[in-house]
């Protein structure tokens, strides 16, 4: 893993809280669904980037042209799946973390049990650097893809 390329482009990251609507009957299906959808949008924007869910939570990293990860971050703001969502960082980057990955969508349990809390109170008080623990959280995942 590492950041690929020397194109700028945009890396937004963010947090927020599950609704009883993003919980799916079947756990697998509701997955692969977001997976299917996201990596369609995706492709279709040139957008890359990789997504954890989990019961309480989802942290998201979007990477691509400014107009397409705005415009994708204002649609997850309607999104009713999310509540009390926290923008942790927009910054532009020379090439993206997650070149491979129109979307990574991988589970909380792939991910160290003290890095999630960690990113748990990262969400409650946002403090500077946070978005790097949430980028260190969403690379475990794809690592353990």
């Amino acid at each position: 893993m590492g950041i690929e390329g020397s194109v700028e482009v945009v890396r937004l990251t963010y947090m927020s809280r599950t609704t009883s609507l993003a919980e799916h009957p079947n756990r697998a299906a509701g997955m692969a669904q977001i997976r299917r959808q996201s990596q369609q949008l995706n492709r279709l924007y040139g957008l890359t980037g990789a997504l954890l869910v989990g019961h309480d939570w989802f942290i998201q990293t979007l990477e691509g042209e400014p107009c397409a990860v705005f415009a994708t971050f204002a649609r997850i703001n309607l999104d009713l799946r999310h509540q009390g969502i926290r923008l942790f960082e927009v910054a532009s980057a020379r090439g993206r973390l997650f070149p491979d990955w129109a979307m990574h969508v991988g589970r909380m349990e792939e991910v160290g049990p003290a890095l999630l809390w960690q990113c748990g109170r990262a969400y409650r008080r946002l403090p500077q650097g946070g978005a790097s623990l949430l980028l260190r959280a969403l690379e475990e995942s794809v690592h353990a893809a």
